[in-house]
Order: structure tokens, then C-alpha cells, then sequence
């Protein structure tokens, strides 16, 4: 199997092209955030729950590494300050 060569401008351009796609659907998400901190606090339920937050992490890093050919070497401790960072934003956002 042989691999394309790409340009350094192409790559950029991929590159650019995949951080708008992140920076939509982390939009996306804190929207969502937002909803369930509502719907929590609207129910009376604790607006944190740790052991959800540590599945998801699991879930994450799992589907990470069974998805991406790139990533078999990978220590899912690679992952994890991306992954905290966000559901730091998230905690943020529950204070509402």
C-alpha cells in the first residue's frame, strides 16, 4: 500500500480545514453542557457526577485508540489532558 505525499500547504489546509470542525462541535457541545447543568439543577440533581465523567473518559480514550490506525502506539495518558480540559470548561459552565 503505498501512502500520497501531500504538500506542506495541503497539510496546513487540512489542518485548518480539521480545526474548524473542532472548534464547531465543541461549540456544539458546551450547548449541550449548558442543557444538562439546566435540566439537572431544573431536576434537583447533582449538577457533577465524578463516576460519569471517569466512564466517559475510559469511553473516549477507548474509542480513540480502536479508531485511529495512528494512534495503536499510543498511550491513552496522552489523551487525558485534552479530555480533562474539556470537562474542565464543562464544570465552568454548570455554575450557571
Amino acid at each position: 500500500m503505498t501512502q500520497q505525499q501531500y504538500s506542506l500547504d495541503e497539510i496546513r489546509l487540512r489542518l485548518n480545514e480539521l480545526d474548524d470542525q473542532l472548534l464547531q462541535l465543541l461549540s456544539e457541545r458546551r450547548k449541550m453542557s449548558i442543557e444538562v447543568a439546566k435540566s439537572k439543577v431544573h431536576t434537583s440533581k447533582p449538577v457533577r457526577d465524578a463516576e460519569r465523567e471517569q466512564q466517559l473518559l475510559v469511553k473516549l480514550i477507548n474509542n480513540g485508540l480502536k479508531k485511529s490506525n495512528s494512534m495503536r502506539n499510543t498511550s491513552p495518558n496522552s489523551f487525558m489532558p485534552s479530555l480533562k480540559t474539556l470537562f474542565y470548561f464543562n464544570k465552568r459552565i454548570y455554575k450557571i
